[in-house]
């Protein structure tokens, strides 16, 4: 189950490239690059945080404290985190305007709105890493695999999809659509 969830990780991060790269040219894929690069970045801020809880939680459940990690870290740690994240992302999505074309030229503005999309899909990455260090630790992970390689199928699909229809903004929109998707399946099985 692990081979091919990590399969369909491969999917969700790369399909976007080639099919902008099929639908609207190298340019195109070039320009959406600089946002999702941008967004994977500041989501890597969330694998560090996933990479210091994960055997946090891993001892709480060998030491039988469920409890604990249901009502500290499912229930208050995690929203509050939620927020201070979203607050934090917003700052990122108020300056993309300036930020871009600052950094990268404003022949790459094109990867404004995309980048602020992201962003506002970022918040709500944020639940889903904060909650697989739970899945790993209780959920089997046959589960887990299944979310993965449905949510690779969500995003295939809402690529070919919404890439002709809105072009790099629909990249950005499939992906949102795809963190969606995994984050409220995440959240049915901790909850």
């Amino acid at each position: 189950p692990l081979a091919i969830s990590l399969a369909s990780g491969y999917l969700v991060d790369w399909t976007d490239l080639f099919l902008i790269k099929y639908f609207l040219g190298i340019e195109q894929a070039g320009i959406f690059q600089v946002a999702f690069r941008m967004f994977f970045y500041l989501s890597s801020f969330l694998t560090a945080l996933t990479t210091v809880l994960f055997p946090i939680i891993m001892s709480a459940s060998a030491q039988k404290k469920e409890a604990l990690i249901r009502d500290f870290y499912v229930r208050s740690f995690s929203s509050q985190f939620v927020f201070v994240w979203g607050i934090m992302v917003s700052g990122f999505l108020f300056s993309a305007p300036y930020l871009i074309p600052l950094l990268f030229s404003k022949s790459y503005s094109g990867a404004v709105l995309p980048f602020q999309l992201l962003c506002l899909a970022a918040t709500f990455q944020s639940i889903a890493y904060l909650y697989s260090p739970l899945l790993f630790t209780f959920v089997n992970l046959k589960k887990l695999a299944f979310v993965n390689v449905s949510t690779g199928l969500v995003k295939v699909l809402s690529d070919v999809i919404l890439i002709p229809l809105w072009g790099l903004n629909g990249a950005a929109v499939s992906t949102g659509i795809t963190i969606g998707f995994s984050t409220f399946f995440y959240c049915v099985i901790v909850w």
